[in-house]
Formats: structure tokens, sequence, C-alpha cells
């Protein structure tokens, strides 16, 4: 009999054990989650200015166009560019501790509307 009630606490211990980590590791194992909030893709923008905004969870490098950008502790992230006129190819990138990576792409079309160019010849004259 003692051996028996050896065997099942050896057991349970197992099980246990194994559904702890399972649990702790959970969302390593599910990958790191990576979105876009804003511009949403094919989008037409009216300033140069333009910032896009994110989040980020289970992260260890996160980058817009190339250039690194720090997630903030809730996993929000916000990056400012400068748009050239025309259409432009906006490349988000994560990469976790595994190696793993995620990418995504927005388009966006600069084009002036006319007040702002109007405002901007009228600042620009002398």
């Amino acid at each position: 009999m003692p051996h028996t009630i050896r065997g099942y606490f050896l057991i349970i211990l197992l099980i246990v054990l194994v559904g702890y980590a399972i649990f702790a590791g959970r969302n390593y194992l599910r990958g790191l989650s990576l979105a876009v909030i804003e511009p949403p893709d094919n989008a037409s923008i009216h300033d140069s200015y333009l910032t896009v905004i994110g989040t980020a969870d289970r992260v260890s490098h996160l980058s817009v166009n190339g250039a690194p950008v720090a997630p903030q502790r809730d996993g929000s992230w916000s990056y400012a560019l400068l748009l050239p006129l025309g259409y432009s190819i906006i490349n988000i990138e994560a990469t976790d501790r595994f190696g793993r990576s995620r990418q995504i792409e927005r388009a966006v079309y600069y084009s002036p509307s006319a007040t702002s160019t109007a405002t901007s010849t009228n600042k620009l004259s002398y």
C-alpha cells in the first residue's frame, strides 16, 4: 500500500509541475504580438507629419522603417515620420527574444490639401 500512495503522489506532482510550466510559459509559446492602430493601410494623408501608433507585446526589438522604437510598459508605441510627396511604404518589424519576427507594412499616399499649400506658400513669401 505505501508504494501505491507514493506512486500516486509522484504522478500528481508531475501533472502539477507540467501544468504549471505550460501555464507560466503560455505567452512565450504564443509568440510576439504586433498591431498597428494608425495609419490604416492605403490611407490618403494630407499632412506631411504622420505619427504611426501601435501595440507590441513580448518583443525584444521593434523598428519602424529600420529605426528602433521603444514600447511603453503597457505595450503601446508611437513613431513620428515626415512623409515625402506621393506613395510611401511604412515597414514595422518586431522580433522576440527567441528570434521569431513579425512584419507589418502600411501603404500611405501623401498629397497636400489646397489649404495647406496656400498656407505654406503664404508663410514662405516675403
